[in-house]
């Protein structure tokens, strides 16, 4: 039964707080109970502190979200999906966040990088969906924000318009740079 209401779902990724939701149950202990029954069953498998799985490939963009709020997906892991960056940064998911930390699960490295909290909270940009990320244009802007003069091998496929649009809630140095990439 529980098992079926995740599959419903589309999301590969789960915190204890999601899954008590997902089962409409009111009580966290037995909450716990719940999870951790469908562990022994092999229905659902841990895969970080409180954060939970059931399928053998899951969405590590996210687990990103899962394993540090408030954050969003952006950066270079964007940067090279979308091919504005060409250097492949292989087990590293970048995201930013309201404070610097790297935390490591399986198979993967999760660095998160700190950007200011009026920022952080500003939805332009942002993608809302299974995954909270940057659009492009939101990741170059995060990237000059945290690295000055950064070098992108490809701007072909960004919005211009937009890429100006955004700088503009970050600070006059990333708008200008923006204008000049622009």
């Amino acid at each position: 039964m529980y098992l079926k209401k995740l599959v419903k779902t589309n999301k590969t990724v789960f915190s204890v707080v999601d899954l008590q939701q997902l089962f409409s149950l009111n009580d966290e202990n037995y909450t716990r109970v719940v999870i951790s029954r469908m562990v022994k069953k092999g229905e659902l498998k841990r895969i970080y502190r409180g954060i939970y799985t059931y399928k053998t490939e899951y969405n590590y963009w996210e687990l990103a979200n899962k394993i540090k709020t408030p954050s969003y997906v952006s950066l270079e892991s964007v940067l090279v999906e979308v091919g504005v960056v060409f250097q492949d940064y292989g087990q590293i998911i970048f995201s930013v966040s309201n404070n610097t930390v790297v935390k490591t699960a399986p198979e993967r490295d999760f660095h998160y990088q700190q950007i200011k909290t009026e920022i952080l909270s500003n939805p332009q940009g942002i993608e809302f969906g299974q995954v909270m990320q940057a659009s492009p244009e939101r990741a170059i802007c995060d990237r000059l924000y945290l690295t000055p003069g950064y070098y992108f091998d490809n701007l072909e496929s960004i919005n211009k318009d937009k890429l100006i649009h955004l700088a503009k809630i970050y600070n006059q140095r990333v708008y200008q740079e923006v204008k000049n990439l622009c």
